[in-house]
């Protein structure tokens, strides 16, 4: 945990502009069981590919039940294993620059991006929270970014108050949209 006082995110100036980056929360706690149960996935794949080479299986109708079993654990394996190398490498990018704007998704380096003019920029804001939404709603973060598309998210690992500081921060050294 963050002493308090200490923002979770970090604010550098670039020639072009400004670079926000948050981590994710790293929970250590949910990285140790999560991955007890990754180990534990593989193993169970393992056994399970072995079972399938006894004569016991050797027909179709005895392999139709375990494969759908592998199907379904391995499904779930890979949702754990991402949620695993998001908490222990993930971090989330903003950057405002003449010009454009660019959120960044990335663990370890590895990510998807998106990127839009300035122009089409509505507001940069703290994000109104949206009850209902599910998973969805959980995975939201904390400061939205309006443009002519849609929406985007971003700072999954800040609260409200962490968005507002660092909202605060960024418009006293570049230009932000505003609500229009």
């Amino acid at each position: 945990m963050l002493p308090a006082g200490r923002p979770r995110w970090t604010l550098r100036e670039l020639p072009s502009g400004v670079r926000v980056d948050v981590a994710a929360r790293r929970r250590w706690p949910v990285l140790a069981l999560l991955g007890a149960w990754l180990c534990a996935c593989i193993a169970g794949d393992a056994a399970g590919l072995w079972s399938l080479r006894r004569p016991a299986f050797a027909s179709a109708a005895r392999q139709a039940p375990l494969l759908i079993l592998a199907g379904a654990w391995n499904a779930a394996g890979l949702l754990g294993g991402a949620v695993f190398l998001w908490l222990l490498g993930g971090r989330e990018s903003l950057e405002i620059a003449h010009g454009w704007v660019r959120v960044k998704l990335h663990v370890f380096g590895v990510g998807k991006s998106w990127e839009w003019d300035h122009s089409r920029v509505r507001a940069i804001e703290v994000a109104r929270p949206r009850p209902g939404r599910g998973l969805a709603g959980m995975l939201a973060g904390a400061v939205e970014i309006r443009h002519d598309e849609g929406r985007r998210s971003f700072g999954m690992a800040l609260t409200a108050e962490d968005a507002r500081v660092l909202l605060h921060e960024l418009r006293t050294r570049c230009v932000l949209p505003s609500a229009k």
